[in-house]
């Protein structure tokens, strides 16, 4: 405070600067050694004979710098990047998955088949072995005998068609299995299908071959 007939106080009460001005940058943050980051994978050769005809193709890999030399610390040294010939790659085999599951049996009883599947995985490069076993394999299931059996079944005979065009000689009647014989049942047995001729004279006659010649 100013004393009576004193001059007041002028100016600012206080005054910033910029700290970097008056300092180096080792003081504020330390002295840090360059750090390099992790190699990268080799880059792909593509297909292994071509490099084998080629052998100037080549494959790479690559880092980069994870932190730069701060004050006094020593820089990053060796190469960022590295480089190989191609066609010199080990061999690497085809490589399957394991099996899957089993699928449904086709039968539930009497005797049935199931299937089970499975993948390539990886296929075979660089001359490696390529997969020569299956993909699918099958076995037999619900070979037990069935314990319900049922006679097959076979419907009545449908119409005759087919003397209704002129100059028609031969007729034709079907009938169809209704009913499939399981277990021990009896099997169906007899055509699903007759002929006879035309002859409207005649009730159902049947058509005759010739003699063999």
């Amino acid at each position: 405070q100013n004393e009576p007939g004193g001059q007041p106080c002028s100016g600012p009460v206080e005054e910033t600067a910029q700290i970097d001005m008056f300092f180096k940058q080792s003081c504020m943050q330390g002295d840090r050694d360059c750090e390099w980051d992790q190699w990268s994978d080799w880059s792909h050769c593509g297909d292994c004979n071509a490099c084998g005809e080629d052998r100037k193709a080549q494959s790479f890999k690559y880092r980069k710098v994870l932190y730069e030399a701060l004050g006094t610390g020593r820089p990053c040294e060796g190469d960022d990047n590295m480089t190989k010939p191609c066609g010199f790659e080990k061999p690497v085999d085809c490589l399957l998955s394991t099996w899957g599951g089993w699928t449904m049996c086709s039968m539930s009883c009497g005797g049935g088949v199931r299937s089970s599947m499975r993948r390539v995985i990886r296929e075979a490069d660089y001359g490696g072995a390529a997969c020569t076993n299956d993909l699918r394999k099958t076995e037999s299931c619900n070979i037990q005998p069935c314990q319900s059996s049922r006679d097959c079944r076979i419907s009545m005979w449908g119409p005759w068609h087919g003397c209704d065009a002129n100059g028609a000689t031969q007729r034709t009647r079907e009938r169809r299995i209704e009913v499939y014989a399981e277990g021990n049942g009896k099997k169906c047995e007899g055509p699903l299908t007759e002929m006879a001729g035309c002859n409207l004279d005649a009730e159902d006659s049947w058509c005759t071959f010739s003699v063999w010649r």
